[in-house]
């Protein structure tokens, strides 16, 4: 990897090549990027309350073809614009923020499936509006005085639906459902796909905040509404997603100090409210060498994993590291290193 930035007030941007060299036998191996450019930035001196962003990146995509066939073998040029136009209305007491976001996907492609055609784009209106309110409330806790808040947060999304089935799949991937996933404009990592939406979401967030201004404790809970069939896949043969509404989602982090961290995400399935998926995490950090963590996950049916790790000076001039994962339910260590 090499890569090469450049920061201003008002704009980024980025060069970056990013070469692979796989250690097993896998006969689909990782695009590569030769190169990519970034740039994004807003621009400056905006209207009151509304600015102006923008996004751009220009990826050439390559890759080993031996042994590929069919839509397999795709290489290419994607170019991704984003404008956008976002206000922000708040008060003490909350805020309602608009946005209006153009993506646009644009492909030169070589050695493509023959359904697939070597110049495509595809451009697509996003449209949401991200509300809440503020209350908030002191109280007294063993000679300590704290403020807890409550929190809700309504989300409004619309983006319409657009045929993306003939579009490569460079670097996408479908999200994990959580929490914060019920506010994101578009469910899939990467820029091939781009998810088409008519949902509300719902959120309620209390926070418990020390006389210091350090927050202590922090628990959300979700849900959103769909008025429509999610059509948008990374794998066209994939059936639409047909759900009215999401599964009950919950976030909480615990701060007991400065040193400690605990987060446990978990979400519940809205008919029958079962523990769908789990994620629990805690670490200690002294500083930034000084870290002992552990990480637990469970997906109903699929995994229920473990993973233990470390970083630890033994002198001024050396240092230890140490990382173990165990898979519950095949009773196997996926991973251990030191």
């Amino acid at each position: 990897t090499a890569k090469v930035t450049y920061r201003s007030d008002y704009w980024n941007s980025s060069l970056l090549i990013q070469r692979y060299q796989t250690i097993d036998d896998a006969t689909t191996k990782p695009y590569q990027r030769l190169p990519e450019i970034r740039l994004s930035g807003t621009v400056p001196e905006s209207l009151n309350n509304i600015n102006f962003n923008y996004r751009t990146v220009f990826t050439r995509f390559d890759r080993d073809q031996a042994g590929l066939t069919d839509a397999e073998k795709v290489n290419g040029d994607r170019l991704i614009l984003n404008p956008s136009i976002d206000m922000e209305f708040s008060k003490t007491w909350g805020y309602i923020k608009p946005s209006l976001k153009l993506w646009h996907a644009s492909y030169n492609l070589n050695d493509q499936a023959s359904d697939m055609s070597s110049n495509q784009s595809v451009t697509l209106p996003i449209l949401s509006v991200d509300s809440g309110l503020y209350f908030d409330r002191g109280f007294n806790f063993q000679d300590k005085a704290y403020t807890q808040t409550l929190e809700p947060r309504l989300y409004a999304l619309y983006v319409p639906y657009e045929d993306q089935s003939k579009l490569p799949d460079f670097d996408t991937s479908e999200l994990t459902f959580s929490y914060n996933s019920l506010f994101r404009d578009n469910r899939f990592s990467g820029d091939d796909r781009f998810g088409d939406a008519k949902q509300i979401s719902l959120g309620l967030t209390s926070r418990v905040i020390s006389d210091e201004g350090r927050e202590i404790l922090s628990a959300s809970v979700g849900h959103a509404f769909y008025f429509d069939d999610r059509k948008v896949r990374v794998d066209a043969t994939d059936d639409p997603i047909e759900d009215d509404t999401s599964d009950f989602s919950t976030s909480i982090i615990w701060r007991p100090n400065t040193r400690v961290r605990a987060l446990l995400d978990a979400t519940f399935d809205a008919g029958s409210f079962n523990n769908t998926e789990t994620t629990f995490d805690l670490k200690y950090e002294e500083d930034y060498n000084h870290v002992v963590g552990m990480r637990h996950r469970f997906t109903s049916d699929t995994r229920k994993q473990t993973t233990l790790s470390y970083l630890w000076p033994i002198s001024n001039n050396w240092s230890s590291l140490g990382l173990f994962q165990y898979d519950w339910l095949t009773g196997k260590t996926l991973d251990a290193a030191s």
